[in-house]
């Protein structure tokens, strides 16, 4: 029973990291008075680029930058799009969720052939 439980607390703590990261991101970009909805894109196009350096290098820190500078890039072009062009910030946001996406799966599909 205690083995169940240990087990359990363990999964739980691993699963919700990179939850309690973006809701992270975004409650300090709240605070900081940007409506960031893009935060859940930006993470998946820097673990898609994470996926692809990791294994085109087989070096996992390499792939831990490649994934930050990805989303970094990410977040530039929300920046640009909010602040030069004077988009909408939620719609900004909501596009890069989708643009997210489609990058995940393409880059997903070109490495693995599927």
């Amino acid at each position: 029973m205690l083995n169940t439980i240990t087990l359990f607390i363990g999964i739980t703590l691993m699963y919700s990291t990179p939850l309690v990261f973006g809701g992270l991101g975004g409650m300090i970009s709240e605070r900081s008075g940007v409506v960031n909805i893009g935060i859940e894109g930006m993470m998946t196009v820097g673990a898609a680029v994470a996926v692809v350096a990791g294994i085109g290098t087989g070096n996992p820190w390499l792939a831990f930058l490649a994934a930050g500078l990805a989303g970094g890039l990410v977040a530039l072009l929300h920046a640009f799009a909010s602040i030069t062009c004077k988009a909408d910030q939620t719609i900004s946001g909501i596009a890069i969720n989708l643009m997210g996406a489609g990058i995940a799966l393409f880059l997903c599909r070109l490495v693995f052939n599927a």
